[in-house]
């Protein structure tokens, strides 16, 4: 993970027992302060692409050579083609790490819980 994460994590940690546990209020200025570092948090995982895909499968498909592949949607509504052995459920989500974009090749897929 890149440096500005760490950093990132370092100064909300403080405040996490304030919102975990009933603790003193932070105040309004460490609330916006936390929600500023959350999204550039955020921004940077994405930009970097550290946290995987959140997938939903639309559909599966064969060729006629018997070779199969799903179709799905992202988080962001981008429209994936997927290339994989193995048998995707239409009615599950799926964590999906793929550098390629949007066509992933055996991507890696792990079903979400």
């Amino acid at each position: 993970m890149p440096k500005r994460t760490m950093t990132i994590l370092d100064e909300v940690s403080p405040y996490r027992a304030s919102f975990t546990h009933p603790k003193m209020y932070p105040g309004n200025g460490a609330c916006r302060k936390i929600f500023k570092l959350a999204k550039e948090f955020e921004q940077i995982l994405r930009s970097e692409n550290i946290y995987p895909t959140v997938l939903r499968i639309t559909r599966e498909i064969s060729d006629e050579y018997g070779r199969g592949y799903a179709k799905g949607i992202d988080e962001s509504d981008n429209i994936w083609t997927i290339y994989t052995g193995e048998w995707l459920d239409p009615e599950r989500q799926y964590f999906m790490y793929s550098k390629t974009n949007p066509i992933a090749v055996h991507p890696v897929l792990v079903q979400k819980i």
